[in-house]
Order: structure tokens, then sequence, then C-alpha cells
């Protein structure tokens, strides 16, 4: 509060209630404490005494009511209070005793000295040198504040299209020259210093302007600034500064966090589904780098409609360079009509920081079909046309053939715009064993032997039809199970049998477990691996559908491979090193909240039994525990592993580490782990 309205306040109190210096005493009701009245250094202010009640002090002011000022110690002083609540009065900025300059608290004016005088602090105006950060004006200290006044002095303006830098009315201004010049950008040649700006004559042929009709971005060339465009753009761990400098995007990035922690974008831009789109843009970097472009879903599960790029999930990937250069891609909408879907780059992910990312000129054009051709939608199960009015493209299931499963007891046939592969009729004649001496038939789409009668046979191994749910045995062969004649000698050529079994199974799928064998066939048992792809899960591309997009397979004094293969995460280790961390394939970048309990659980198994070692930690030195190291034994078997902990005062950046180096976790070298699904979210 202003001291001005303080001493206003102290006297209204002192009119509304005929206050006198001191307070007034009270032993029933409350009692206001009077205002200053000769600011006497006992009695400025000083609030009333009560019994009972609740006294406030009087409001008193550093310079007493119209008197000399009141000291520090009695200024606004609470009232004493016997059995109730005491408040203070409201003072102005407080007179400090002092005996010497040390005991004055600093103002942190750079324009005032803290003076001792009289026995009180004192903030007197000094004439020190100081600054307004600006080279083109002088600064000095006056009645306690900075006073500039501007100079002719030589400076930079850091414009190469100006000569003879010189400061005029505070600023530092040139004087414009016509040299040659670069404007950093492929669109533009003879480029020329005019009006103190580089400026080119734009190669409409390189890049054709984007203020057409038919472009769907708007403000495409930023000539209203960041109109229509986001203005948070930094996500995760991305951190960065928007603007529009000569009409073009510029970030600059100070983190970049996973790639889309920097995403520039225009959303609510509509896409119809059938058409082919151009999609472009102008872009350069102050450093050498790559940022992914795409179209994409705005929410749900963020499709990628662009989705035929060599990027992650079919993103297009603009390779930077200073020099400002266009970029051009085209896509076919597959999905169906989205009336707000984004054009977005992400601009963060690995790179130097900090640096600049531009760009202009964006674009997102329709193109009409011609030719079915031009409708191909990859997908041997629809029939593509294109409507020559319209230039729409459509697409009609068909029943063709489509990939072969490698099963002679199925069908595959398209159906219902899939590959589809349904059980042939039972009795079906198939071939499995490839033995010519026995009959096969399909049963349920698997083809089984129905008829071994004919097959001739000396010993067990001759018999096996390659189905682990039966027993191969060579009944009457030489002197194996149920030969005949006396002591044990074969009475004739031996007949192959396949009996049904219950044993232990594997079925294609490495997610299910405790398979057994009923009929001759493998039932599937129980399935472990689960779907990671939740909205709530921390973790980037869980299920490795994007390669290793995201993740890092880091080999810290031991070696080996990291890669993807089948949706899985393959650690092929040739040397464990000695301490578990020095095998560690890693997500990065995590955000986890102080003091919320987390679930972690994945899938894994290795090809020889092992174990592994699972921490949330620092991402950086002294690399602490968030969670507590985690030890689990992986077998020759899927497993899903999973554990909860409460977050400890985690840092801004936090990974998720799979220790499997170490000697003691790695009896056997060289060994493969495999991981997939992996999940982090707050506990329901």
């Amino acid at each position: 509060m202003r001291l001005s309205s303080l001493i206003g306040m102290g006297a209204l109190l002192a009119t509304s209630q005929a206050l006198v210096a001191c307070g007034d005493s009270d032993t029933n009701g409350d009692n206001n404490g009077g205002s200053s009245g000769s600011g006497g250094s006992s009695t400025s202010g000083a609030g009333g005494t009560k019994t009972g009640g609740t006294t406030s002090g009087g409001a008193g002011a550093s310079q007493g009511g119209g008197g000399a000022a009141g000291t520090f110690s009695m200024s606004g002083k609470a009232g004493m209070n016997t059995g109730g609540m005491a408040e203070g009065g409201m003072g102005g900025e407080p007179a400090t005793e002092c005996t010497k300059d040390l005991d004055c608290f600093d103002d942190f004016n750079g324009c005032t000295d803290e003076k001792c005088m009289a026995g009180k602090c004192e903030h007197v105006p000094n004439t020190a040198p100081c600054t307004d950060n600006n080279d083109c004006t002088d600064d000095i200290c006056s009645d306690g504040t900075c006073k500039s006044t501007n100079n002719t002095a030589t400076c930079d303006d850091k414009n190469t299209c100006t000569d003879a830098d010189k400061c005029t009315d505070g600023a530092c201004k040139g004087t414009p020259n016509t040299s040659a010049c670069d404007d950093l950008t492929a669109c533009t040649t003879g480029d020329k210093c005019t009006d103190g700006a580089c400026k080119g004559t734009l190669d409409a042929v390189a890049c054709p302007a984007c203020n057409t009709a038919d472009n769907l971005i708007k403000n495409c060339d930023f000539s209203m600034m960041l109109d229509n465009w986001a203005t948070n753009i930094a996500f995760d761990g991305g951190q960065a500064n928007q603007t529009v400098v000569n009409e073009r995007d510029v970030l600059n990035i100070t983190a970049g966090g996973p790639a889309y922690g920097v995403q520039p974008r225009q959303e609510a831009v509509p896409l119809e589904q059938g058409f082919k789109y151009e999609i472009g843009v102008v872009a350069g970097a102050s450093v050498p780098r790559t940022v992914q472009f795409w179209m994409v879903q705005n929410g749900g599960a963020y499709t990628p409609y662009s989705n035929n790029g060599p990027g992650p999930k079919g993103s297009y990937l603009l390779n930077l360079t200073p020099e400002m250069k266009p970029f051009s891609y085209s896509f076919l909408m597959t999905f169906p009509d989205d009336p707000a879907a984004k054009f977005e780059i992400d601009a963060g992910g690995d790179g130097t920081y900090p640096s600049d990312v531009y760009f202009d000129d964006a674009y997102l054009r329709k193109v009409k079909c011609a030719l079915p051709a031009d409708c191909d939608d990859g997908n041997p199960c629809t029939d593509d046309a294109c409507d020559a009015d319209t230039g729409k493209c459509t697409w009609t299931n068909n029943t063709a053939p489509c990939t072969d499963d490698k099963n002679d007891c199925t069908v595959d046939v398209c159906k219902a715009g899939a590959c589809g592969h349904d059980a042939k009729p039972n009795t079906t004649a198939c071939d499995t064993d490839k033995q010519a001496c026995s009959v096969e038939a399909c049963d349920m789409g698997v083809c089984k032997v129905t008829d071994d009668s004919l097959c001739s046979c000396s010993y067990d191994d001759e018999c096996d039809d390659a189905n682990p749910c039966t027993n191969d045995t060579c009944l009457g062969g030489l002197g194996v199970s149920g030969g005949g004649g006396a002591g044990g000698a074969p009475s004739g050529p031996g007949k192959c049998k396949h009996a049904d079994n219950t044993d232990s199974c594997a079925d294609s799928n490495i997610c299910t477990v405790n398979n057994k064998c009923n009929a001759g066939s493998c039932d599937t048992g129980t399935n472990v691996c689960f779907d990671c792809n939740t909205k709530d899960n921390l973790i980037k591309n869980c299920d490795f559908t994007t390669n290793l997009d995201n993740w890092f397979a880091g080999f810290f004094g031991g070696n080996g491979s990291g890669t993807a293969a089948d949706g899985m995460m393959v650690i092929n280790i040739t040397a464990s090193g000695s301490d578990p961390y020095m095998v560690q394939p890693l997500q990065d970048n995590l955000l986890l909240t102080d003091g919320v309990t987390y679930t972690l659980k994945f899938n894994a198994y290795s090809d020889s039994e092992r174990d592994a070692v699972v921490a949330v930690t620092q991402s950086v030195d002294p690399y602490a525990g968030v969670s507590g190291p985690q030890l689990f034994h992986l077998t020759k078997e899927m497993q899903q592993f999973s554990f909860e902990f409460t977050a400890n005062a985690p840092p801004a950046k936090i990974k998720l580490e799979f220790d499997l180096g170490g000697t003691a976790n790695n009896p056997v070298v060289p060994n493969t782990v495999y991981i997939d699904n992996v999940f982090l979210a707050p506990k329901l």
C-alpha cells in the first residue's frame, strides 16, 4: 500500500473515532487504536489494550499524523490482547531504527545508498553509473532512478545490408547499402541489399506463391503474423520461442524433448476421403538437421493421414540446411472425412540446441484424380475407381485371391476389404506330412492324418507327421513297439500310427503359454501379452510398431545390437560387461510427478534363462533412482512382469531403463532378450 494511502487512512480513523495518539482501552468490545498524533516515538499508532475481544492497532504511518516520523518499533504496533486476537494496525513503509549504515535494509535500488541518519534509516539518492542495457544511451543515477540520455556512439545493428552504423534517437541505425547478400532461401535469385534488407527475385517455378484459392492452409506466408497458427508449440520437455521475422515463422529451440516436443502447426484443416493431396513447405534450420512433417488426426489416436513417407508412422522427413528450400509430397486420403485435421511439423527430438528452425509458404491442395491408377490405395482387396466428374476416388471391396497363409486347409480370399483365411470344408484333401502312403484331410482348418494303413515302416522315426500333438509309432516294425512274432521278431512290415496326446505344445503366438494338445491339435492357453496403447501410457512406441523410435539401445561397456522385429525390441548381447547398466535399452524424456504412485508392466523373454534389472531413474548424473531397481527372471517363455512405485522427487527428465548387462545376470553369452508392450502410467 502506498504511504499516502496509509496517511489518509490514519486521518480518516482519527476523524471518525476522535481518537488521540494512544489507543483507548475497552474491556467489553473491539477497539481500534488511535492514529498517529504528534508522531512521538513511543506512541505513534500504538494499538489499544483489550481484554476478551479483538484489538486492531491503529493505522500508523512512518511519518506520524502530521508530526515527526514515528519510530519503526512502534509504527503500526499490534494492540495488546488478553484472551482474544490481536491484529496490528496498517502502517506505511516503516522507518528503521539504526546506529550505523549496515543496520539499514537494502531497497535493491542501485541509485540509492542506505544511510543511518539521526538514528533513522534513509535511502539517499546517488549519482552512480547505471545501465538500461542500451548501447545507444549514456546512463547515470539521478533523483534515485536511472536516467538515460541518447548518445551518438558507433554501434553494430547486426545487419549486413547497412554501413556506418551509428546511434540515433537511442537506437542503432545504419545507412542502407546495395551489396550482394544471401536471404537464405532457394526461392529467390539475384539477392541484393535494398532499403536495408536482403531481397531477391522470387523464382515462381521453384517456389510458387502459396496464396492461391485452392490452398487449404490459412495465412500460409505469415503475412498476418501467427494468425491461424498455434502459439503453444512446446510439449513434454520441448522448449522454444516462436516469432515471425520477415514473414517467416522462426522457432528458437532451446530443448527438443521428443520429436513432437516442439510442434508448430495449423489445426482445423479439412480433409476429404477419396482425394489426393499435395502438401509442401519451404523450410530451413540454423544447423543441418531433420524434422518430421505430416497431416495427422488432431486428437484421439492421432492417426497419421499422410502415411506414405519414410519417417516414423509414414511421416515425411525434411532434411534442413541453413538455406531454405522447398519440400513437396502427395498422399491419398483413404480415411473417413476429417473436417479438423492437423498440419504439423515436429521440430523437437535430438539436435543441437539452442538452434533455429524456420519455414514459410505452407500449402495443402486437393488434387482430382483422372485415372483409376491415381486411386491406388495399396489394398489388393479393393477395386480402385475414379469418378471423372468429381475427381474423387472410390474403393469397392472384392473377393480376389490374397496373401497365401501356407495352410492347405484355408481359403485365401478377400473378405470385407481385408485378406481372409476361412477354413475349407472338413474332409477336404490336404498334405502336411508329405508322406505319400498316408491319407490326410482338413478338420476345422487343420490338416490331419485320417488313414495311414498304406504306410509301411521299420522304425518310429519314419512315422513323424510333424505334429507335436501326436505320438508317432511304427507298429509291427523291427522289434519296436507293437512288434509281432515270438521274442519280438517282426511278423512283417510295420504300420505307422499317430495317437493323439495331451502334451504341452507351442502355437504360432509367442504370447500364449501353457498350451496343451487336444484331439491332435494345439489348444491356445493363456495370453500373457496385453495392449499397451492406452491414452494414459507415458511410454511412446510402446509396442515397437515403428521400429525403435523413441528408444535407445544403449551399450555402455557391453556390446551387441538392438533392433525391432515382429513388434518387439530385440537386444542381442555379445558382451555383457561387468555391471547391469552396461547393456541398457531405455526411453528418455519421461515426465513424472513427485509423490504419485505409478504402475510399470511389460512382456519379456530370453533365448536362455537369465535375470534382468528394470528401473526408473534420473536421465543425468547422479542418475538417482525414482523407483527402486527391480530384478526379474527371464525364461524362454514370454511372461508379463509388473511392479508399482511412488515417484521420489523426480527432476524434469526421467528415463525407464532395462539393465541387461553384468556377468552375474548373464550366465550364457551371447544371449538375446525380447521386450514388448511397455506400459507406465499413474496407478488407477
